[in-house]
Formats: structure tokens, C-alpha cells, sequence
């Protein structure tokens, strides 16, 4: 069961949560399933998390709150505790494991979550986590597998062939793939079933052809554009507060004491794929609102920030954007 993560405290029942087994490991005895408040627990990925190296990486939670951001599988069994045994002590309990997970569901705003609560010595404490982290033997997908999979489906006449219907059969088989990777896969799927496209996304490489093929006026999307006298930027949604980092250290790098100003930057906006809940349009907007909400912080701070622009978006709704420009947003 797939379940919002901000519906889960409030929908699932206690006695449905999966429970681990740790057969080979008899000191240890599972308890209960409890829900806790992560303020209550302590979270060391330092000295606790013995099985990885180095912790648990940024780059490991961003997937996980990517992933939990479209939904948390139910199925699965969730983080471990223990109770601490020292008295009078802040924090009740200690994480055995989901270090990862306990991050990206902090991440998310998550103020508290479910838990299996064992019963372990300190010496078992360290084989549940390394018994935690071995998978089981399986054969994962590969992004071939999944568009050979699809394309398939569209064949045989069970799945439309149609991009959202597309869109969405992979997210149910795949739900915690990487964007990037499902984009990759029905772009795939689309070119080998001759989709008819409603949508274009762009790279960096993509959205070149366009300003060469398709648009009258001529930007810069990784660099300065000679014409204009600033920098140009391609900016995909999410990315806004990279683009204003990168805006600031190309005006202070050209700032003139004399003239009191430094280059202006401006970003070529693009947008991922819509969702039933957010069209193109509405990310448009959202994608403005970000960003003049990060401006707006810098602002606060003192910084004068009037020399960043969105120049527009990219056309990306075939048969209501006009392709020779870009988008007002």
C-alpha cells in the first residue's frame, strides 16, 4: 500500500505495519510496533551506524525524500528502536536502524513516525544492523527491462498508447525510481511506439536545438551572452536557488568599483513532467514564486538582488505553446 506521507500517522493501523524477523539471531526479541516522536529518539549515524563507513550520505537521503515524496510503500518494515536504558535521560530511545529513512521523513517535516521496538544486547544491537542491510537475492530492473516492459504493453493493446498513460503505468511498477530515470524510459518508449507527444522536455543539449531550430530571439544557456551583456542560465524546476548562488558569484566576480555594478544573469526556465495535481502552467507559477520567495530571503539579508531575471520558460505544451518563443512566466 502506497500512502502520502502525510496521511500515514493519521490512516494506517498499528497491527498492519510488517514486523522483521531475525531468525538467525535468538537475543534478540521484537516487541512491538510503536510511533514515536523523532525528538524522542536518538539519531547517532556517526558511532551508531556501524554498517556504513561513513553514514548514511546527502545524496542517499535526497533520493530517499524524493522517493517519499511521491509516497511511502506500507509494506515495508519500518525503522528500528531500542529502549535506552539509562534513567532520567532526554531521549527514551536509540535508532538501530532506517538512518536514511528517519533523515529523508525529517526532511519531509515528518515531526513522528512508526517504529519496531527489539529487545537486543549491545553486541546484538550491531548484528540486527548488519542483518537489516543484506537484500534479499533479487534481479532489479534495468532501464531497458522497463521499456521493453512498456513498449509491450502498448503493443498488446493493454496500456494506451498515450504519454500520461504511459507515465503513469511506470510510476506504479516504479514508483521510487529517479525521475531522471523514468524520464529516460518513457522518452525511450515514446520514440519506439511512435507516441503522439503532448509534452517536450528539455536538456541541455535539447533546449540548444530549439534556440537554433525554433526561436527568434537568441539566449545563453550556460554562459555570457555577448548580446544581452549578462549570463544565461537553463534552470530546471527545483533548481531555482542554485541558479541565484550562481547569479551572485557572477556579479560580485564582475563587480566595477567605479561603476558600482556587476552582470546581470537570466534564466532560461524548464519544467518536469506534469502531474495530476500540477499541470505545466502550475508549475510555471510555482517555479516564479520560489524564486522570488528565495530573492525575497536574500533580500531580508540585506543583499540588493536586482540584477536576476527570468527571461521565460521553454514551450513545452505541443498545440498551445507557440515554439519560436519562450513563455511568460
Amino acid at each position: 500500500m502506497i500512502l502520502p506521507v502525510n496521511q500515514v500517522m493519521n490512516e494506517v493501523d498499528l497491527n498492519n505495519i510488517p514486523k522483521p524477523t531475525f531468525n538467525t539471531l535468538p537475543t534478540v526479541k521484537i516487541k512491538n510496533t510503536i510511533a514515536l516522536d523523532f525528538s524522542n529518539i536518538l539519531i547517532d549515524d556517526d558511532d551508531d551506524n556501524l554498517v556504513r563507513e561513513h553514514g548514511v550520505t546527502p545524496a542517499h537521503i535526497e533520493d530517499l525524500r524524493m522517493s517519499f515524496g511521491q509516497g511511502v510503500d506500507m509494506t515495508q518494515v519500518p525503522p528500528c528502536v531500542i529502549k535506552r536504558k539509562a534513567k532520567g535521560i532526554e531521549k527514551e530511545y536509540e535508532l538501530v536502524y532506517g538512518f536514511g529513512r528517519s533523515f529523508a521523513l525529517m526532511e519531509l517535516g515528518q515531526k513522528k513516525w512508526y517504529f519496531t521496538e527489539i529487545e537486543a544486547d549491545e553486541d546484538s544491537i550491531d548484528d540486527v544492523r548488519a542483518v537489516e542491510n543484506e537484500p534479499l537475492p533479487k534481479l532489479n530492473n534495468k532501464e531497458q527491462d522497463l521499456k521493453a516492459y512498456l513498449v509491450k504493453k502498448v503493443r498488446k493493446g493493454t496500456l494506451k498508447n498515450d504519454e500520461l498513460d504511459i507515465r503513469k503505468k511506470l510510476n506504479q511498477v516504479s514508483l521510487h525510481r529517479k525521475q531522471q530515470s523514468k524520464d529516460r524510459i518513457v522518452q525511450w518508449v515514446l520514440e519506439d511506439c511512435g507516441t503522439p507527444q503532448k509534452y517536450a522536455f528539455y536538456n541541455k543539449s535539447k533546449a540548444q536545438v530549439w534556440l537554433e531550430n525554433h526561436s527568434k530571439k537568441d539566449y545563453v544557456i550556460g554562459g555570457y551572452d555577448i548580446n544581452k551583456e549578462q549570463y544565461g542560465f537553463l534552470v530546471k524546476e527545483g533548481y531555482q536557488y542554485r541558479f541565484v548562488v550562481n547569479a551572485i558569484n557572477n556579479y560580485a566576480e564582475t563587480y566595477n568599483e567605479k561603476t558600482k555594478t556587476g552582470l546581470h544573469s537570466y534564466c532560461v526556465a524548464h519544467m518536469g513532467a506534469p502531474t495530476a495535481n500540477s499541470s505545466i502552467p502550475d508549475k510555471r507559477v510555482k517555479f516564479r514564486e520560489e524564486l522570488e520567495s528565495i530573492l525575497s530571503n536574500f533580500k531580508k539579508c540585506g543583499m540588493n538582488l536586482d540584477f536576476i531575471h527570468i527571461a521565460g520558460a521553454l514551450p513545452q505544451e505541443k498545440g498551445i505553446d507557440d515554439w519560436k518563443q519562450l513563455v511568460s512566466i
